[in-house]
């Protein structure tokens, strides 16, 4: 018996390590939310500077 509650210890220290090392890449990688903000920028950004370039085309012509 006692070497089965060993052997549960020992499994459970691994899946703490592995849960913390998970938890850990989570805090580093883009969400789905992170990624939607950051082609909300780059669509906004694209229209802007558009808009700027024909403002110019039209200032200079």
């Amino acid at each position: 018996m006692e070497r089965r509650v060993e052997n549960l210890e020992k499994v459970t220290a691994d899946i703490n390590v592995t849960l913390a090392r998970l938890d850990e890449r989570m805090g580093s990688t883009a969400t789905k939310s992170d990624v939607a903000n950051l082609k909300v920028w780059f669509v906004l950004t694209a229209i802007a500077l558009s808009g700027s370039s024909f403002a110019v085309a039209r200032f200079i012509a």
